[in-house]
């Protein structure tokens, strides 16, 4: 008499990356009585492996059919500096109406709650008004740049697509509304950016 093969199990995880998204791995069945939600988990992710927790344990299996956005602000230019010079706006926006409601529900790290918190407390949307600093001063810029952006220069912005990709970002959408130069960002990214990336 053959044994009936073992029914798969899922985890849904969170894992600190600039996709909106959790990621469901597979679970050997002797690992399944460890798991809880909350559990504190190494997984492989592309090449390397990394640190996550559990979400949803079990969790449906994956669908394959599923489309992953990866929605960030674009800003691309020549010059790094100079993609970076209005960046703190934007991130700004973002990251006071997306993150700061519920930092921790949206897996902002400990040591950086407080400055999303005053990120949002202190933050404008009057445009004269806004300073590209701020995110600077309260120490978000770099965590923000790596989770709400792609910019810097075409090869960082190739090099910040792959990334998504490899985080299982299936389509991309960007905004230039507040790029420091928002038509040329637009054509430096299609006539440089663009060629250097797979097409479905």
């Amino acid at each position: 008499m053959r044994a009936e093969p073992a029914q798969t199990s899922y985890a849904a995880i969170a894992i600190a990356v600039p996709v909106r998204r959790l990621f469901t791995y597979a679970v050997a069945p002797a690992l399944g009585p460890a798991l809880a939600a909350g559990s504190r988990v190494r997984v492989p992710f592309g090449p390397r492996k990394v640190v996550g927790t559990v979400v949803e344990w079990p969790a449906p299996p994956p669908a394959a059919d599923v489309e992953v956005w990866f929605i960030a602000c674009l800003d691309v230019s020549a010059r790094r500096e100079a993609a970076f010079e209005k960046l703190g706006n934007i991130l700004g926006f973002v990251a006071a109406y997306i993150l700061g409601p519920d930092p921790e529900g949206r897996g902002v790290p400990p040591e950086l709650v407080p400055g999303v918190r005053e990120l949002r407390a202190s933050y404008t949307t009057r445009q004269r008004e806004m300073d590209p600093t701020l995110v600077k001063r309260l120490g978000l810029f770099d965590y923000l740049r790596a989770r709400l952006a792609v910019a810097g220069t075409p090869d960082d912005c190739i090099a910040q697509v792959r990334a998504a990709e490899a985080a299982g970002a299936t389509q991309l959408m960007f905004t230039v509304s507040l790029a420091a130069d928002p038509a040329g960002t637009v054509e430096l990214f299609g006539r440089e950016v663009l060629p250097a990336l797979p097409r479905s």
